[in-house]
């Protein structure tokens, strides 16, 4: 266990004094293979030394540097694998390699995109529901306020129904009563 982590912690510290020297990130995408460091005022790329500027200096510049991360087992960029793959060497206390594959995050968006439609025909249907529910609501409303304008005619009715009886049974009432008191034999 201990061997590998010795292993491990010279790759890295090899790794780190490389880019010490070069000051750079590497990033693969496909095929491209880029070095970014600090950068000059012109827009040619990083920094290169004056004997570089020529292009025997910077073909030795690029093989040394080829050789020096082939021995390590580096990724630079290579034909076949490392198509659709980000790579990304990153340093947070120790080196973390990042691989995601492109269809990985296609699949990614198209799940989102689909939830983002999802969400949206779901809320189209929550939408329709509720309108459902307000005519029903206000339907029901207005049965409810015909029913209660109907009780209230009928109470008015039977208000007068029970007036009308009264008066009749006030009126039968003094009848009998005259009859009775002109026809004593009644009683």
């Amino acid at each position: 266990m201990s061997e590998l982590d010795d292993s491990m912690e010279q790759q890295i510290q090899s790794v780190e004094n490389i880019k010490k020297e070069l000051g750079w990130l590497e990033i693969t995408y496909g095929r491209t293979y880029m070095l970014c460091g600090e950068r000059s005022a012109s827009p040619r790329g990083p920094d290169l030394v004056k004997d570089q500027d020529e292009p025997e200096g910077i073909m030795n510049w690029l093989k040394n540097t080829y050789s020096s991360f082939n021995s390590l087992g580096l990724p630079l960029a290579q034909k076949g694998n490392m198509k659709g793959k980000i790579v990304a060497k990153m340093e947070k206390g120790k080196n973390v390699e990042v691989e995601t594959i492109e269809e990985n995050l296609r699949m990614k968006v198209y799940r989102f995109k689909q939830e983002i439609r999802e969400m949206g025909e779901r809320r189209i249907e929550v939408e329709l529901a509720t309108a459902v529910a307000q005519a029903k609501s206000a339907a029901l409303d207005a049965e409810l306020a015909a029913k209660m304008a109907r009780y209230a005619i009928m109470n008015e009715e039977t208000a007068d129904m029970r007036k009308e009886h009264d008066v009749f049974n006030n009126d039968i009432t003094m009848r009998l009563q005259k009859i009775c008191v002109k026809c004593y034999f009644f009683n």
